[in-house]
């Protein structure tokens, strides 16, 4: 609903300069202006997001997201009034290479020129998806829902730096989300070279000072080591940038950068939006963009109602909402132990890990107890015999006779996955 009301409240104002804008902004929900539409009309952004969050609620499939992107421009799929007012040509060109058989990892442009925002725009529900996988596996799935429309390596990037800090969003506030960003996607990066090679077109989102720059200021400059405090030097250029250098076209960079500038100068969803809208230009995607993050961070609540009383179908996008949440529960947080059957929650990378209970009944394979030490430690833990204190090396135990694989603590706490053999 965040995108819906965003993107909505752009489309009478689309192409609109923000001189204009200054003199008559957008201060609510409003209709027809420049493509004839009623007030609450949401564009291609909302109809391309809603056409993968359809397809998400059913699991992920490539062909099936880039088959409902094809029924909305022929047949109207998830449009307000079932027709399609508004369509990139990068876009146009991607679906008319879908219809024409194409695989969907390789339907979208690859061009410089083909590096316009009409992937961002729709790529927030793919957040359900990747929420617990590691950050090789979130890009991979990215850069194939990008790569339907937009497979250049900066149209990627770009979707993948909105999806990292809408997971820091989850936990953090915007200003923060912007610093923990910057400082460890430069390093994440780094198996992904083509990705990486187009950072320096993000340079305002990733110009903070890192940790290792500012512990060098202590032999360079001991004076600016003792005065700048770290929070302040890590934060990127963005987030001190003047909105007469914020720039809101169709390009990529500048919805990115634009979307995350007005989220961390704003303190509501809806100051938000209106600073997104009326920056002009490309206002029903840079309000789009925007309103997903702060949908997100402020939640559904915040979203003014008389602005929701008017979208289009609004009945339909809470429906799917609400689908789209019940597969997130699904496929995060609804698991049972495989020994005992006590509901846990769910983590993709451990489909079938064990219950606390069950594993203090752990035991090597004659018999004698085991028990793990180190709970809290990320990324490993010890064992040992139980009645002798002697070390255990294996990682392998048994719980009720089944055979289990003492995996790492990634999570929190002991992970004893079940393994898949007779």
């Amino acid at each position: 609903m965040g995108i819906a009301v965003g993107d909505a409240l752009g489309v009478p104002v689309e192409f609109m300069s923000r001189s204009t804008l200054a003199k008559n902004p957008v201060k609510g929900m409003v209709g027809y202006g420049t493509h004839n539409q009623p007030p609450g009309t949401w564009s291609d952004d909302s109809s391309l997001t809603f056409c993968l969050a359809e397809s998400l609620c059913n699991g992920y499939n490539l062909s099936d997201i880039a088959s409902n992107f094809v029924k909305w421009l022929d047949a109207g799929f998830w449009t307000p009034y079932g027709k399609v007012f508004d369509i990139g040509g990068t876009t146009r060109n991607a679906i008319a290479n879908l219809k024409n058989g194409v695989e969907p990892f390789l339907a979208g442009g690859t061009g410089i020129n083909s590096n316009g925002n009409g992937s961002l725009m729709r790529i927030l529900p793919l957040l359900i998806q990747i929420v617990n996988l590691d950050f090789k596996e979130r890009c991979k799935l990215i850069r194939e829902v990008s790569s339907i429309t937009h497979r250049h390596p900066r149209s990627v990037l770009g979707c993948v730096i909105l999806l990292e800090y809408a997971l820091n969003l989850m936990h953090e506030g915007p200003r923060s989300a912007l610093q923990t960003l910057n400082l460890n996607l430069r390093n994440d990066l780094g198996e992904f070279p083509d990705l990486e090679n187009e950072l320096i077109h993000f340079s305002r989102l990733f110009d903070g000072m890192t940790d290792s720059e500012y512990e060098a200021l202590k032999n360079t400059d001991r004076k600016a080591y003792e005065s700048t405090k770290f929070m302040d030097a890590s934060m990127p250029s963005i987030a001190k940038t003047g909105a007469d250098e914020v720039w809101s076209s169709g390009y990529i960079v500048h919805t990115l950068e634009a979307s995350i500038w007005c989220l961390i100068n704003s303190t509501s969803y809806k100051e938000a939006v209106l600073l997104a809208v009326n920056l002009g230009d490309d206002t029903d995607t840079t309000g789009a963009v925007t309103g997903g993050l702060a949908g997100l961070y402020y939640g559904s609540d915040s979203i003014p109602k008389k602005w929701i009383g008017k979208i289009a179908g609004r009945d339909d996008i809470q429906g799917l909402s609400n689908r789209l949440f019940s597969y997130y529960l699904n496929l995060n947080f609804e698991h049972k132990c495989p020994i005992c059957g006590t509901e846990l929650n769910k983590y993709d990378r451990y489909p079938d890990y064990v219950c606390h209970k069950c594993v203090k009944k752990a035991t090597d394979i004659s018999g004698q107890r085991l028990i793990f030490f180190n709970l809290g430690m990320s990324g490993g833990y010890g064992a040992k015999y139980a009645d002798s204190g002697k070390e255990y090396l294996s990682q392998e135990c048994y719980i009720d006779g089944k055979l289990c694989w003492a995996d790492e603590a990634r999570f929190g706490g002991i992970v004893v996955q079940i393994l898949n053999i007779p």
